[in-house]
């Protein structure tokens, strides 16, 4: 490599980073705002009722070493991961023992707070809501 070209792509660099710096680069497609996925989990950990016409359906979930787990409650020791499909939509996806797949939507009311809870299993769907 001769002294030149490296001259010129030290300067380069400098020039780049001096323009995202000032400019404020734009986030790459696909890298949007970083969501602390923890952080939500912990927003999202706690008690759902899930009402299903014949009796109520009562899920928990929780968070623990950076994943989301749930289980129906009183029930804990059979325990699933809640696996993230779209953190920003707060949309998961679960797997129980027997090989039923689950699509989860958690969603906010209009103060901010998660207070609700969409379960769907094919063409199924039921919605729960967060006890308090």
């Amino acid at each position: 490599m001769t002294k030149s070209f490296l001259k010129f792509a030290v300067l380069a660099a400098a020039v780049l980073a001096l323009a995202f710096s000032v400019l404020g680069a734009q986030a790459a497609p696909g890298q949007e705002k970083k969501i602390d996925a923890v952080k939500l989990y912990a927003e999202i950990a706690g008690d759902y009722d899930f009402d299903l016409q014949s009796r109520i359906l009562p899920l928990s979930f929780w968070e623990k070493d950076g994943k989301l787990w749930g289980a129906e409650r009183g029930d804990e020791a059979n325990f699933v991961e809640v696996k993230p499909l779209d953190l920003a939509a707060m949309k998961f996806e679960a797997t129980d023992p027997n090989g039923q797949y689950y699509e989860i939507l958690f969603g906010r009311d209009e103060s901010g707070k998660v207070t609700r809870c969409t379960l769907k299993v094919g063409l199924n769907e039921a919605t729960g809501v967060r006890v308090k």
